[in-house]
């Protein structure tokens, strides 16, 4: 095991959703900007190595979830 872990598009939105939350994070909601450099910060640890997603991946996902009901769950 290297002890790094990866970061995606996916969880850099999660982790930015969660930080500019006040449902969550209360007074110490962020904006984007500064949830981004949240990012920034945990990217620049050498413990974390950012991941593109594979080619193809964002059609993939249109096609499982392009769906005319009304769920949020995807």
């Amino acid at each position: 095991m290297s002890g790094r872990s990866g970061v995606c598009r996916v969880t850099a939105m999660s982790l930015m959703r969660v930080l500019s939350n006040p449902a969550v994070m209360s007074a110490d909601a962020m904006s984007s900007r500064q949830a981004w450099d949240v990012v920034d910060i945990v990217l620049s640890d050498e413990r974390f190595d950012w991941h593109d997603e594979p080619v193809g991946i964002t059609d993939g996902f249109r096609r499982l979830s392009a769906t005319d009901d009304r769920s949020h769950k995807l």
